[in-house]
């Protein structure tokens, strides 16, 4: 039978005294019945394998059970053998009861652990705990979640005699990896789906085993759906899709997707030729597939002449090299771009207003920013007056997404809110606590409270939503700590946002009060201070994290998708990042900011 993880999350950093606590503690377990698992010695062999249609770069090939091995040895084994993947994990299974075997679901959850494993004896002779210290889990889906620093798992193992062998009979589902053989074993891969309207793709990244079959997977895994926090805010044309066989052939880099004609029962030359760019999307990405095709019955699925809304969706995105910022000696919004300011033909002056955290949209011909006192965000053009957008108190650095909705979090109601919140238009609810979620159409007709009830406990620090328009991130305080949510934006059919999804959760490795997208899969956080020492890390959505070399005084940064170009600013200077280091630009501007 099968048991759920539990887990426990440490947080904080320990004192000497605690670590020293903690290594006697350690040494005590080892005494009473605590086993480790060896990190070396004659577990098993391993062997690069040859090319076949899909290969895999390495594999393991672990011991089975030793005759008359002790539970601990047993526990220990299985481990190890969870490396060998081959004829679905058949060693590993060698450790378990024929029922368990049975019933054991290994990719339901891989976990990623530091260190060694230990395993704990308990007051049931049968029973073992296995604790380990975890950076990671991914899911059936193949979603990774970063966790919390010192992180521990704890595994209830009981065993039982077949036989007059030790032999494991109730475990949890899933594996564990330490770092080095999970990047030996798993791969990352990126599905794509749509936007609301086609209009543009929508990157979901997922871990799969790097082995034979891997194609397979992937389209299993489009046709299953988006990870959790991407549900109800992407199209997906996939999801009506049946495969005839559990195969997905390569030959001369194609391949071959066959399916149950109907699945496609019904479906226009448009559903069909999205559903082929879909793949064409995803597969495209993997080695030696440059090319796919639907088939029903093997034979070629006619996708018929291009659709007029047919659009080859990009799986990149460029915000451009102009950013928006605030020239110090006229505090008027001006285009900055390779260190120079230009003035921005026909807008308003706003220097009366104050302003300060401005952004624009990728045409550069709207703008968004908050005036002296963050009480009012404000919208303007290169050739109209400024209008107010939403009113509020302390508002946060707005973001603009390519809907032409502004983006921003106030610290409570206001009577602008609520009546925006009471009209016919704003369907959306108020947010939990002291902070509510702003989305404004940029023409100022409409002011969308959004509900976001997973966000009662926290406090918003910041917001960007990603350069596609789909997904928003967000910076949360809890209990003096920050976290990154990445969160699935819900929008009616005409664009207008009505809700956010329950989010990705991606621990920090530092402290954060801002958040820029740097590319359509990586975020760049920081928390900035005009008298403090600032480090930038970079998270992507794979796993990743960087750490940018540190900045006393940091109290912006600005990037944006498609230029891998950083830009920091000080009370005194402005900062481009070259290769690992800052190099000081002419100080002309202020709060920079890319499109977005």
């Amino acid at each position: 039978m099968s048991k759920p993880w539990c887990h426990d999350l440490g947080g904080g950093l320990m004192t000497r005294t605690l670590r020293a606590l903690v290594v006697l503690v350690a040494c005590a377990l080892v005494l009473a019945g605590c086993s480790r698992l060896p990190q070396s010695g004659p577990v098993g062999e391993s062997e690069d394998l040859g090319t076949t249609g899909e290969s895999v770069t390495h594999t393991f090939n672990p011991a089975g059970p030793a005759e008359d091995a002790s539970p601990e040895s047993i526990i220990n084994g299985f481990i190890v053998a969870a490396t060998g993947v081959q004829d679905d994990f058949a060693v590993a299974r060698s450790y378990l009861t024929d029922s368990a075997a049975e019933q054991w679901d290994p990719l339901a959850r891989t976990l990623v652990y530091q260190g060694s494993p230990a395993v704990v004896s308990t007051e049931d002779t049968d029973t073992y705990t296995v604790q380990l210290e975890v950076d990671s889990a991914v899911d059936a889906q193949g979603v990774m979640s970063p966790l919390p620093s010192e992180t521990t798992e704890a595994l209830e193992i009981k065993l039982t005699e077949v036989d007059g062998q030790w032999r494991i009979s109730e475990l949890p589902d899933g594996i564990a990896l330490d770092s080095a053989q999970f990047s030996a074993l798993f791969v990352s891969q990126t599905l794509y789906f749509y936007d609301f309207d086609y209009h543009n793709a929508v990157p979901d990244t997922r871990w799969f085993l790097d082995r034979p079959g891997q194609a397979t997977a992937i389209v299993e895994a489009l046709i299953t759906g988006p990870a959790s926090y991407l549900e109800g805010a992407v199209a997906n044309p996939m999801e009506q899709v049946e495969l005839a066989r559990p195969s997905v052939p390569i030959s001369s880099g194609t391949a071959s997707i066959d399916v149950k004609a109907d699945s496609l029962a019904g479906t226009s030359a448009l559903q069909r030729q999205r559903i082929e760019h879909q793949l064409q999307m995803t597969l495209g990405t993997r080695p030696r597939i440059s090319d796919v095709k639907l088939t029903v019955g093997l034979e070629d699925v006619d996708t018929g002449e291009p659709d007029p809304q047919f659009r080859e969706t990009p799986t990149t995105y460029s915000v451009g090299a102009r950013q928006i910022a605030i020239n110090h000696d006229t505090n008027q919004l001006v285009y900055y771009q390779g260190s120079n300011i230009t003035e921005i033909p026909g807008v308003a002056d706003v220097s009366s207003l104050g302003p300060h955290e401005p952004t624009m949209n990728v045409e550069g011909n709207r703008f968004v920013f908050l005036n002296e006192d963050s009480t009012q965000m404000v919208g303007a053009t290169n050739g109209s007056a400024v209008q107010e957008l939403a009113s509020g108190t302390d508002l946060l650095a707005p973001s603009l997404d390519n809907r032409g909705w502004a983006w921003t979090v106030s610290s409570v109601e206001d009577e602008h809110s609520e009546d925006a919140g009471e009209s016919e238009n704003a369907e959306a609810a108020v947010s939990g606590g002291e902070q509510t979620l702003l989305a404004s159409e940029f023409d100022g007709e409409q002011v969308q409270e959004i509900s976001v009830p997973w966000l009662m406990d926290g406090e918003i620090k910041a917001v960007r939503v990603s350069p596609e328009g789909s997904r928003i991130a967000m910076i949360l305080e809890r209990d003096n700590s920050q976290q990154l949510f990445i969160s699935g934006i819900v929008r009616d059919d005409s664009g207008k946002p009505l809700g956010l999804v329950e989010p990705l959760v991606v621990e920090t490795a530092a402290p954060a009060n801002r958040v820029q997208w740097y590319s359509m899969n990586e975020v760049l956080i920081g928390e900035v201070s005009s008298s403090e020492r600032v480090e930038l890390e970079m998270i992507g959505l794979a796993g990743t994290s960087v750490t940018f070399k540190p900045m006393l005084g940091m109290r912006g940064f600005s990037t944006g998708a498609g230029n891998a170009t950083v830009y920091a600013e000080t009370d005194d200077e402005v900062y481009i990042r070259v290769g690992t280091n800052w190099r000081a630009q002419e100080d002309n501007a202020d709060d920079l900011s890319y499109p977005g």
